[in-house]
């Protein structure tokens, strides 16, 4: 019995034994938390440096990738600058070889010539006006086809000049084939007349011919000239020449005085052979290319 109450006796414990004994667990549950803590914070720290560490690898990723192919459109412009010096000099070479054939097939085309023949017509009051002319091939080649129409107008100094060929006011003459060197035989003794309208002939007024004396008027020769070549292109010619023939160097077929007269003087460029090819762009650089290198390539 002694034995019992003093083991019971033995296990009652005091107060202060009860109160070490409970802070005892309270430290031990802390040391517990802390240590769940830390783990969780060494788990979010090895987290955020694995994605930092995954970002860092794909920013050097992009960054190589966006070097190689910068590098790539660096090689392109080198090839593109070398493919436009080669088409720049192919371009030449074709430009050269078109002109020398255009050259060659317009100095064996046909070439139809109007000219005003002489002696000049003598005007008086109560006369007609006829001015001699001719016609001639100074081509290498025939021409066929050669339609020629001619006309004598009067007019002021500042008149308009219209210049339009109606029949039977005007001459028309048909050729069918004018060769080289060659005039037509139908007009070795032709003259173009001043008619009127109806086709019969004008007689010089005297008004008009003091008007002519005194500059006041004067004649406008017009021709006007088609044919056809031997390579089947159409030509056409306009021609103009003023009479009385202001003083000028010995050619009775430069154009003087009248300004409309002068502006009509023209005559066809067509070819057979093929037109100039366009001769691109020139002018301009490519610009230049640089290309960053990666950091991961630095030293």
């Amino acid at each position: 019995m002694l034995r019992r109450l003093l083991h019971l006796q033995s296990r009652v414990l005091s107060p202060s034994d009860r109160i070490s004994k409970a802070a005892l667990g309270v430290n031990i549950a802390m040391a517990v938390i802390t240590a769940f803590a830390l783990a969780a914070t060494c788990a979010a720290a090895l987290f955020t440096w694995r994605q930092i560490e995954i970002a860092r690898r794909q920013a050097v990723a992009s960054e190589e990738a966006a070097y190689a192919a910068c590098v790539g459109t660096q090689i392109s412009r080198t090839t593109l600058i070398e493919a436009i010096e080669q088409g720049r000099v192919a371009r030449a070479a074709s430009i050269a070889s078109t002109l020398q054939t255009i050259v060659a097939t317009r100095a064996e085309s046909a070439h139809i010539a109007p000219y005003i023949k002489g002696p000049n017509p003598w005007l008086s009051p109560g006369s007609t006006f006829q001015m001699p002319f001719g016609l001639k091939n100074d081509g290498k080649t025939a021409a066929k086809n050669v339609v020629t129409f001619a006309r004598v107008l009067l007019v002021g100094e500042k008149d308009a000049a219209q210049f339009v060929y109606r029949l039977p006011a005007s001459l028309k003459i048909v050729t069918p084939l004018l060769a080289a060197g060659e005039e037509p035989s139908s007009l070795r003794a032709s003259s173009i007349p001043f008619a009127e309208d109806n086709g019969k002939l004008h007689l010089i007024t005297q008004d008009e011919y003091q008007d002519l004396m005194f500059n006041k008027k004067r004649f406008l020769i017009l021709i006007s000239i088609t044919y056809t070549d031997t390579l089947g292109i159409h030509h056409w010619m306009h021609f103009c020449r003023t009479f009385p023939i202001e003083p000028s160097p010995q050619d009775r077929n430069v154009s003087t005085g009248h300004q409309d007269c002068i502006e009509y003087n023209r005559e066809d460029h067509n070819t057979a052979a093929p037109t100039v090819p366009d001769r691109g762009t020139t002018d301009g650089k490519i610009p230049e290319i640089t290309c960053p290198v990666p950091s991961s390539r630095r030293h």
